[in-house]
């Protein structure tokens, strides 16, 4: 197997899980600011 094909995966791989880290942080940022506002409005209800 030549090296720059294994150096493309390796760079292919790197890239996909880049991009699922970064998909995870944006779920996550919007779940906190749901369960924000969500607090924000039982609280404002009281």
């Amino acid at each position: 197997m030549p090296i720059d094909d294994i150096v493309a995966q390796f760079k292919n791989s790197m890239e996909s899980k880049k991009q699922h880290h970064h998909q995870t942080a944006v779920a996550m940022e919007l779940t906190a600011s749901l369960m924000e506002n969500s607090l924000a409005s039982t609280s404002a209800s009281e």
